[in-house]
């Protein structure tokens, strides 16, 4: 199972990204490769943040918090929420310090 975990939108603000959506096989797992682009997206384009990734686990933690970064949380949120509607076996969406 995939556990996101954000916090409010606030600085300093913080994302966790964890485990495999295990709904397919490796290579095949639509809900993992949904996760993964929404995960890039947020790499790509937040203006100031500092990113962990040890293959495992994925740290994200935004220095700053302009309105287009609170939009893309808001999205990223957003669709990680619909994805664990769902698929509550395989994605969870905490918020929350």
């Amino acid at each position: 199972m995939i556990q996101v975990k954000v916090n409010q939108l606030t600085i300093p603000n913080k994302i966790t990204i964890n485990g495999h959506a295990e709904s397919g096989p490796y290579g095949q797992d639509i809900v993992c490769a949904a996760v993964s682009v929404l995960y890039s997206q947020l790499e790509q384009y937040l203006s100031d943040a500092d990113v962990a990734d040890d293959g495992k686990q994925v740290h994200i933690n935004v220095r700053t918090l302009d309105e287009g970064d609170k939009r893309l949380l808001t999205a990223f949120t957003g669709t990680v929420e619909q994805l664990s509607m769902q698929y509550p076996k395989n994605v969870t969406l905490t918020s929350g310090d």
